[in-house]
């Protein structure tokens, strides 16, 4: 996992994982919107409690289009918020930072935090990125940090070896 200079994100372009992040999450919001639509057509085909007293089909498909319009809801909501991430590279580990951690074990890992509560996980160029929201335990640990801060988090310690 290591670049020509023996730095792991010496060579990532945060826009570019941002801008492939966003796809994953239009790629989501489409899923959503899709199975949207097949429920609402589930809905309106099913028999009613007049037709069928037993059958609950209509209200339990009614209850996932509920579910999915609040999950588009917030798809959209994240994305209108890292739109807004001001991706200059920092130092300073914050909303829009790829952070490179050392665990217990030696492994690494890469973080790129965001705003909203859609996480996920993309490869690009070889590299993992694991994006959290600001509002996950690990993140609210490494707010703050900066390059060598160590940090604990559930009892294990935790080293930043790069920021961008």
């Amino acid at each position: 996992m290591s670049s020509p200079r023996g730095r792991v994100l010496s060579l990532v372009n945060k826009k570019e994982v941002f801008e492939e992040y966003m796809r994953l999450l239009e790629s989501r919001m489409k899923d959503v919107q899709s199975s949207i639509a097949t429920n609402r057509m589930l809905a309106i085909d099913a028999p009613s409690a007049m037709q069928s007293h037993s059958d609950t089909s209509k209200a339990q498909h009614s209850w996932i289009v509920n579910s999915m319009l609040e999950r588009l809801k917030l798809l959209n909501e994240t994305i209108d918020l890292i739109r807004k991430i001001n991706l200059e590279k920092t130092e300073l580990i914050r909303a829009g930072a790829i952070t490179l951690i050392e665990y217990p074990d030696y492994s690494k890992k890469v973080f790129a935090l965001v705003c909203g509560s859609e996480p996920g996980d993309l490869e690009l160029n070889g590299l993992k990125f694991n994006f959290i929201s600001l509002k996950a335990p690990l993140a609210k640990e490494m707010l703050g940090k900066r390059i060598d801060d160590s940090f604990i988090f559930r009892g294990d310690g935790y080293e930043i070896l790069e920021v961008i």
